[in-house]
Parts: C-alpha cells; structure tokens; sequence
C-alpha cells in the first residue's frame, strides 16, 4: 500500500519492490520526516519573539529584518544539509511562510513596516 501511495498508484512488480527495500536496509538509510505542524509552531512562536524584538528596538529594524531574511535563506540550506547527512526531513516553504506572515502582518496592520 505504501509503493502505491508513493508511486502515484502505479504498479511496481515484487521485483522492484523487493529491490527497493534491500536498497534501504544495505544503505541504512530510512528518511525519518518531522511534522509539518511542529515546525509551523516553531515558526509561530519565532515570527512573534521577532515581533517583540522589532518593538524592542524600534530604530534598528530595517537592520533586523535584513537579518531574518538572511536567517531564513540559512534555514533552508541548513534543512537541506540535515536531509542529505541526517537523514531528517525538516519542512521549509510552511515554517518559512508562517514567520513572514506573522510579521508582514504585524507591519501591515500597523502601517510602519520599515523601509
């Protein structure tokens, strides 16, 4: 039931199937994934301690915000990093897009996003 959920159901013969999982178990390499929904928290709780840091110090904010963007992009190949040794699927495009939504959001109701 798996192949066919991971192959769009297409039929694999015992063949191939058993030539995937001796694949697996001679490497040793099961892909552990982390939850989308984990990682949409920590994501969150990250764009609302940003929130709070960016009213912290209100002078310094396009300074920041250049910041989070470079620890976003670092994020990501930190993921990708840790899927290619690690063997862990950590989420990108979801924990990314909730940490800016938060704090576009923030700004944009305020109206004093900075510049």
């Amino acid at each position: 039931m798996a192949f066919s959920y991971w192959n769009n159901d297409k039929i694999l013969t015992g063949g191939e199937i058993h030539a995937y999982m001796l694949h697996h178990l001679l490497i040793n390499r099961i892909v552990i994934p982390i939850p989308d929904f984990w990682m949409i928290w920590v994501g969150a709780f990250l764009g609302q301690g940003v929130i709070i840091l960016l009213h912290k110090y209100p002078g310094k904010r396009g300074e920041w915000v250049g910041v989070f963007v470079v620890t976003n992009f670092v994020y990501l190949i930190v993921s990708l990093q840790v899927y290619i040794s690690g063997v862990f699927v950590l989420p990108i495009v979801l924990p990314s897009v909730t940490f800016w939504i938060y704090i576009l959001l923030h700004y944009r109701i305020k109206n004093d996003f900075p510049t």
